[in-house]
């Protein structure tokens, strides 16, 4: 077993047993720099910042800068027994430390030795921020605090984004690629408010805004959020119902509803499948059958990373400034430039930490408080949302969408872990 799933037989931190009540001024400094970071990555007023070149790695200073004073602060004035160690967070990360040198490495070669200049150097290095994340927040002194204050900047810039969408609705593409970055974050009253309100308030807020976006994969999002939730909810009605015969007629009931809203949509996209966002499928399917034929080639390893990251579109011209295109599907450009071992590595290091979640967080959230249950709900969601939509869109590759990505998949790892700790103490 590792040592990740056997979090709760390890000593309790110190900076989880007593929690400062504030957080720290290199919090601050992050939380800022995190705010800006945002704002590159979600571009609600649509100035594309994300594609100028140095203007786009303005936040990624701004952040190294700050992990590297904070890296400084902690080996000069913490007692580091105290803390969780950088070799644990490695080894808890193990696969995906190892896919992101994968990745790196080949990149390497085919920027400084091949001289090519798309390549997947951004997809690689970013990977490495979710440790890094994880490291900073669960050895910070208020970690639940620090993921409540990031969840907060999610919801502000998510807000902005979706009343930009609903002022622009179905006519404007506010968080197009981004929608794990704004979807499940607006339904966080849906997931933790201690009120009835909160439930209705929520669900219909995402079902709105996901309207009104009029993309694919933002139906998506609101899709995988509100079965989310309502399974959970499902979840504790049955573990606290003792009468088998109302277990049996409530799982029938939701079978029914499940059914039910099944055929609804599919009425729905019969009935209005020309006015529903086609996605492009001349596209897509073409860069999909070039990457997948890259993968037949060599299905082992692929290229290892060191051929260039775009393709050559020639079915038809496109409204873009060159004809060299990305797939439209990191787990694909996986598959093609990795092989099996890149895309494995991936999952291996995805996958697991999506089911301890689940499976030790979310079916026991009724036992935190709830500012701390939401905390779990939102970035599980976030998480899970961000690779269904980096299955139809490159974001690996994009540097502050690629970087607020993985930062926030770290606030899921320190979140399981901080949870765990919390339902610990009470058994």
């Amino acid at each position: 077993m590792s040592r990740y799933s056997d979090i709760h037989r390890q000593p309790l931190m110190t900076s989880v047993v007593r929690e400062s009540p504030t957080l720290q001024m290199t919090d601050y400094f992050f939380l800022t720099s995190f705010f800006l970071l945002l704002f590159w990555a979600l571009d609600p007023f649509r100035v594309a910042l994300d594609s100028i070149p140095v203007i786009k790695r303005v936040p990624s200073v701004l952040l190294v800068t700050n992990f590297l004073f904070i890296v400084v602060a902690r080996l000069m004035f913490r007692d580091k027994r105290k803390y969780l160690p950088a070799t644990q967070v490695i080894w808890e990360t193990r696969w995906l430390v190892l896919f992101s040198l994968f990745v790196i490495a080949g990149s390497a070669y085919a920027r400084f030795v091949s001289h090519i200049d798309e390549t997947f150097l951004t997809f690689g290095t970013y990977v490495l921020m979710a440790p890094l994340m994880y490291w900073y927040v669960v050895n910070s002194a208020a970690p639940m605090k620090l993921l409540r204050a990031v969840v907060y900047l999610f919801l502000a810039w998510a807000s902005v984004a979706a009343l930009i969408q609903l002022i622009e609705f179905r006519q404007l593409e506010a968080f197009h690629n981004r929608e794990h970055l704004v979807l499940p974050v607006l339904a966080m009253f849906f997931y933790g408010v201690p009120y009835r309100w909160g439930i209705w308030f929520g669900a219909a807020l995402i079902a709105v805004v996901a309207a009104a976006a009029a993309k694919n994969t933002a139906y998506m999002m609101a899709i995988l959020s509100l079965s989310y939730m309502f399974g959970l909810r499902l979840w504790f009605y049955l573990r606290q119902q003792k009468d088998g015969f109302i277990r049996l007629m409530a799982v029938l009931g939701a079978i029914v509803l499940v059914t039910v809203v099944i055929a609804a949509l599919a009425l729905v996209y019969w009935k209005f499948k020309n006015e529903l966002p086609s996605g492009n499928p001349e596209y897509r399917l073409h860069t999909y059958q070039l990457a997948w034929e890259k993968f037949l080639s060599s299905p082992i390893w692929g290229v290892g990373f060191t051929q260039e990251a775009v393709h050559l579109f020639g079915l038809f011209e496109v409204a873009a400034a060159t004809q060299n295109l990305p797939t439209h599907s990191d787990p694909l450009d996986m598959l093609a430039n990795g092989g099996l071992i890149g895309f494995g590595l991936w999952l291996a290091g995805i996958l697991p930490v999506f089911w301890m979640g689940l499976s030790r967080v979310s079916v026991r959230c009724r036992e935190l408080p709830w500012k701390d249950a939401m905390v779990a709900h939102v970035f599980w969601v976030m998480s899970v949302a961000g690779v269904l939509v980096c299955t139809f869109n490159p974001i690996y590759n994009l540097p502050n969408l690629a970087m607020s990505t993985w930062m926030q998949f770290g606030c899921l790892l320190a979140s399981n872990r901080l949870c765990q700790l919390a339902l610990a103490r009470q058994t």
